[in-house]
């Protein structure tokens, strides 16, 4: 699952070595239609800012990141048929210098 820091980060300028979430429960299903990922990442961040970006992000996980996470968070949906865009790197560029 530390594929992002060898396939990802190289491609968009990013270093190699960052920290990494260790998923449990990898496509469960939440009985309350949260995507699998979403509490483990809140956990993870535990109130510091963190950017998502993922092709399977909900109105729900932001409205659940809203609730739960005391930090500023960016949940940024990308289409997987495209990747990231231009205007998806300004979007968190954006963010990152906002805070």
């Amino acid at each position: 699952m530390h594929q992002a820091n060898e396939m990802i980060a190289p491609v968009v300028g990013l270093p190699g070595d960052l920290p990494v979430i260790e998923f449990t429960d990898l496509f469960a299903e939440a009985p309350d239609g949260l995507y699998w990922k979403t509490r483990q990442i809140v956990a993870w961040a535990a109130g510091r800012p963190f950017a998502w970006v993922d092709d399977l992000v909900t109105d729900l996980d932001v409205r659940h990141v809203e609730a739960h996470h005391d930090g500023p968070a960016l949940l940024l949906k990308v289409d997987p048929r495209r990747g990231l865009r231009e205007s998806d790197f300004a979007t968190l560029e954006q963010w990152a210098h906002s805070l």
